[in-house]
């Protein structure tokens, strides 16, 4: 398979993509350095010495070639997307994943980087930037909308991303319930708490998305913040084919779902295209015999009275301790 990550420049595709494709085990190509190899010069020098209108040539060419390569993420240029049938060629040939960014994301690593190698922006100021970025996307986001897969990335990690699009990559290529391994997280692994704390969080379908940034609400960033360092944090996660597509952890904290010091508060969570696979069950169980095994007592936990998890707690053994107008505080003795 063939992996496409297409977006305005400063999105982060390069640096996304390297860490992708290490992630699935994937060869990594940058559209720009193709096209750098295959005219002799850099891309800087194309545009002052030949126009864009070679550029853009070269470019076409270079894509026609990505649909030979195997098992490879491919980064694209910004306006890759705007050539006609660009698009439709990527879809046609591999997967296609929008990284999409505010323009304060995408001023932010503009302005941190090198302009020099942009032609488009080489010579711009600040505000001319600004306003180039803004008007420049406006104008490109109906064709990158096109893409497969759009990917919301702002305030979020590169670590984040990877792990959203590597479980879309998983999904796509045909990996089941049946090949979910479970097992302890890794410390490397930990910072990927705030992917899944995220998704924890109960929302219907159809209503506006939360912003990410509402998990460092305080009473929410405590379910991760500095995950184990302290005594008695547990995390088990499900992985298919290399990659991390739910977790369940515990630690003892006063969060929605406190009943008392011993006993700690459990979390749940699978990304939404892995859901309804019972992966979220398996990793429970898991969870709750490494609890036993550690000695624990009994383990709580807060839910959405409207969130279908309710039933699988339920057939867990779980009980109602608590409720008010939003949900359950639920307990289970081990």
């Amino acid at each position: 398979m063939v992996v496409y990550l297409t977006g305005f420049m400063g999105c982060g595709k390069s640096s996304v993509g390297r860490r992708l494709a290490r992630a699935l085990g994937y060869a990594f190509a940058d559209t720009d350095h193709l096209v750098e190899k295959t005219a002799g010069k850099g891309i800087a020098a194309i545009f002052a010495e030949d126009g864009e209108a070679a550029f853009r040539h070269i470019e076409r060419e270079v894509l026609q070639r990505t649909a030979d390569m195997n098992r490879t993420v491919v980064a694209t240029g910004g306006g890759m997307p705007c050539g006609e049938g660009n698009v439709e060629f990527m879809n046609a040939h591999g997967a296609v994943f929008y990284l999409k960014s505010s323009v304060g994301r995408l001023m932010g690593n503009l302005l941190a980087g090198d302009r020099s190698r942009r032609p488009k922006i080489a010579g711009l100021g600040n505000e001319e930037l600004c306003e180039y970025v803004r008007t420049t996307l406006a104008a490109r986001e109906e064709r990158y909308a096109k893409a497969t897969f759009t990917v919301e990335c702002d305030s979020r990690s590169d670590y984040g991303i990877v792990a959203e699009i590597a479980a879309c990559v998983a999904e796509r290529q045909g990996g089941g319930a049946e090949r979910v391994v479970t097992r302890p997280m890794r410390e490397e692994e930990v910072p990927l708490l705030a992917e899944f704390l995220y998704d924890a969080i109960w929302q219907e379908d159809g209503a506006q998305a939360l912003p990410r940034s509402v998990i460092r609400h305080p009473e929410i960033w405590a379910y991760i913040d500095g995950f184990e360092t302290a005594e008695g944090d547990v995390c088990v996660v499900a992985e298919v084919s290399g990659v991390i597509v739910g977790a369940a952890w515990a630690r003892r904290m006063h969060g929605y779902g406190f009943v008392a010091n011993d006993m700690p508060e459990l979390a749940v969570s699978v990304r939404r295209q892995w859901r309804g696979r019972g992966i979220g069950t398996r990793l429970v169980r898991e969870l709750l015999m490494t609890l036993r095994d550690g000695g624990c007592k009994g383990v709580s936990l807060s839910v959405d009275r409207h969130n279908p998890a309710v039933e699988m707690y339920r057939r867990l053994g779980f009980g109602v301790v608590r409720e008010d107008d939003s949900g359950y505080v639920m307990t289970l003795m081990l």
